[in-house]
This record gives C-alpha cells, structure tokens and sequence, in this order.
C-alpha cells in the first residue's frame, strides 16, 4: 500500500476487518444444514401483528393462522432460497405486549426490504386494519442491522450451543405448523372459490384452530414430545417452575 493511499480507505479496510473477526471468532455450528453468513450482509428481521384482544374475550388465536396461511406462507414460497431461517412466534398476555403474531426470519436486509414492502401492500392486512382485527402493524428499519449472528433471537439464558442450534428447530417446527394449517385448509375449505367476505373467511379459519388443537393433544405428545425426547436420549426434562421430571 502506497503513501497516496487515502486515510480514509485504510480506516474502512480496518472497520470491516474488525466486524468480520467479531463474528468469525465464534465457531460454525459442524450441524448445520447451511453455513452461517457473514453477519455484514444478513441479520434477523421481524413484522409483528399486534391483534385486537376485546376485554373479556379469549384471544382470537385463528387470526394468526390466517395471517400466516394466507399472507405470510406465500412469502415463505417466493422467498425460500433467500430465507436462511424463519420462524412465526405467538402469545396472548394481558401487558402491554398483548396478543401478538410475529414472522421472524434471517436474510439480508435487501431481501428483508422487498418482503416487507410486500406484507405493507397485502390488501388482506389492509382489511384487517380497517376491520379491527388489527391494532398495529410493524416492521423492522432495514437501515440498521441490530441482530447479525445466528443466535441474537435466542433466548439470552440458554447456553451458547442451544441458542446457536434453536433457530434450526423452531424453523421446522414452524414450517410443521404451517404445512399443517395448509393441509387442514385444504379439507375444510376445498378447492371452492375463496369468500371475499373476510368474516367468512376468518370463521373458516376458526374452524381451523379448532382442528389444530385437536390434533395436538391427541398426537403431539407422541409426534413431537416423544420424538425429541428420544433424539436427547430419553433424558428427563425439567418442567418450568414446577420442581417436575418427565420422560416423553
């Protein structure tokens, strides 16, 4: 490098060089099915869906199923081979979080501005809104890359091998539930025109939930509990504050 070398290029060269060993420090996951990407160029992005929750009412759960079938699972297809990992996460709690519906995913910010362009411009996310059943919407600023690294969404308390690993399972879990609501859908709705009705069609969603939930308490102890609880070597597992082991 010569003298006319600008100052001011040497200092970027010494900035990347810095934010690269930050991240490269860490080791790759030998499990992974893809290698993790330089934390520069992608990072962990969120639209959350925050749903109306009238007082004295149950949350209206179908709400996410809808959201996730009908506006979120047509991204997931478009954008499959640029979303590293994804995820949906659900809760219901009477604070200030209430009931919200977040899609979480780890792509590039380029990838992340065009899907949220797209979830702004969903018409059924429009209808929701100005049918109430929406009370915010939100999404990440795709200026700023605040959650680089694999395990930045993770729970801060697990160890560093879980939190680097769970991304990879709550993705398939995700992907289970959806393809489940798809194949639900397919046998309630059928292949008849969809209602342009949007109460029509979330009361089909109702019905829905309601299948979802009978198929977990009837299978998912074996298809899901059991079977993870095998690939740990049937080791018993703590239940949360309950001083509780269990084999599943």
């Amino acid at each position: 490098m010569t003298r006319k070398t600008p100052i001011a290029f040497v200092a970027a060269l010494a900035l990347l060089y810095g934010a690269i060993l930050g991240c490269a420090s860490r080791p790759a996951p030998l499990f992974s099915p893809v290698e993790a990407p330089h934390p520069f160029a992608n990072g962990w992005w969120y639209a959350r869906y925050r749903i109306a929750w009238p007082d004295g009412m149950p949350p209206l759960w179908y709400i996410d199923l809808f959201i996730a079938h009908k506006v979120i699972g047509p991204i997931v297809g478009r954008y499959d081979k640029k979303l590293l990992l994804w995820r949906f996460h659900r809760r219901a709690a009477r604070d200030k979080g209430g009931h919200q519906f977040s899609f979480i995913f780890y792509c590039s910010a380029q990838t992340a501005k065009r899907i949220f362009i797209e979830l702004s411009s969903n018409p059924l996310i429009r209808q929701l809104k100005q049918s109430g059943f929406l009370e915010a919407v939100n999404y990440d600023d795709t200026s700023e890359l605040k959650r680089p690294c694999i395990e930045d969404t993770s729970d801060p308390h697990w160890s560093q091998a879980t939190r680097r690993s769970w991304p990879y399972f709550i993705m398939g879990v995700s992907r289970m539930w959806l393809e489940s609501i798809r194949e639900i859908a397919g046998e309630y709705l059928g292949k008849s025109e969809p209602s342009s009705d949007l109460l029509e069609l979330l009361m089909g969603y109702e019905r829905i939930e309601e299948r979802l939930k009978e198929l977990w308490k009837a299978e998912g102890g074996h298809a899901l509990l059991h079977h993870l609880n095998a690939l740990f070597g049937y080791v018993p597992v703590r239940i949360r504050k309950v001083d509780l082991f269990m084999r599943f």
